[in-house]
């Protein structure tokens, strides 16, 4: 049995979402590979002194790599080097919308960690075509949704409730939500607004806004909701709304999807790969007039609704790990 030390954050304990790797952990792959986690610590440092700790002296075969751009590049930079050293087997998987940008501005550091790599996997189809003009080979392994914890809403009833799930931090633009709630409201008086997610710099700015609109009987803001816990939110609302800025695959979208809620999104990234406007309404650079049209379009036309619902539904059931897990088996075990 191999045994595969998971780079990464794994943080559902803290933050309540499930991340690509911790699925992983917890999918049938565990009952062929021992798997060793670094790290679920909070603090920043302490999680990265636990990923060098258990890269230097842990015994594995495997070193599997979360990589993200901005400061969370830097474990990656680390652990890699100690696993090249130890000369292990190593797999980077790249995540986040930003890492070709980060790239483009950091090459040579980029370069370095990634000619460490025995395997380059990403689900991110956009990244997959940046890296492969850069000259580095990669594999397409989507990410997945949990079925279970997602089952599709059969009873749906549209009562004018907006979703959004990430976290309240610049990438997400989570005041955009709050705009649109007060552009709906002047023709949809019992349109409301919940807000989920942990606060990564920008809750107390979103708290000033929603007070200075006077919007705070019409916001929920929930904080971090445990992954197995969503379903009740996307179940209990009318319309899922995705404003990220930057998107390597939109697991939330993949989940609103599984949960059989009509989806607006930013037509951002790897979501205009995925999707298509018969599955999805997409709007074009966060556009607060954008989104509050196609909210409109869901809000007074339950044929549309429906038909969103049914078509996202079909297309995530794609996305079941059992679909995908014979690329980690030849990847992990064989």
């Amino acid at each position: 049995m191999n045994r595969v030390l998971m780079i990464g954050n794994f943080l559902a304990h803290k933050t309540g979402s499930v991340g690509p790797s911790e699925r992983m952990i917890r999918s049938s792959l565990n009952k062929k590979v021992s798997f060793v986690v670094a790290s679920n610590r909070v603090n920043v440092l302490l999680r990265l002194l636990d990923m060098i700790s258990k890269a230097t002296y842990y015994r594995y075969d495997i070193m599997h790599i979360d990589v993200y751009s901005g400061r969370a590049f830097i474990f990656a930079r680390f652990v890699s080097r100690i696993g090249f050293l130890r000369s292990k087997q190593i797999i980077l998987n790249l995540h986040g919308g930003g890492l070709a940008e980060f790239h483009t501005n950091n090459e040579h550091l980029v370069s370095k960690v990634f000619h460490r790599a025995d395997t380059i996997v990403s689900p991110s189809k956009g990244l997959i075509e940046f890296f492969l003009e850069k000259g580095f080979s990669c594999i397409y392994i989507p990410n997945t949704v949990d079925f279970d914890s997602f089952p599709f809403l059969t009873n749906y009833k549209n009562e004018f409730k907006i979703l959004w799930v990430r976290a309240f931090a610049d990438i997400y633009n989570p005041k955009i939500p709050i705009l649109v709630l007060q552009s709906l409201l002047k023709k949809f008086p019992k349109t409301t607004l919940t807000m989920i997610g942990p606060d990564k710099g920008e809750l107390n700015n979103v708290k000033t806004l929603i007070s200075s609109l006077g919007l705070a009987n019409r916001i929920d803001l929930i904080g971090p909701v445990d992954n197995s816990k969503l379903s009740h939110y996307f179940h209990s609302s009318s319309v899922y709304i995705n404003t990220t800025s930057f998107e390597s695959f939109g697991i939330a979208v993949l989940e609103a999807a599984a949960s059989g809620i009509p989806i607006v999104t930013n037509k951002v990234g790897e979501l205009p790969l995925i999707w298509s406007d018969k599955e999805v309404l997409f709007v074009t650079d966060n556009s607060v007039d954008g989104f509050s049209e196609k909210i409109e379009e869901i809000f007074i036309d339950k044929n549309v609704a429906m038909s969103l619902r049914i078509n996202a539904y079909r297309k995530s059931r794609n996305y079941n790990f059992e679909n995908v897990s014979l690329k980690w088996q030849k990847l992990l075990y064989e």
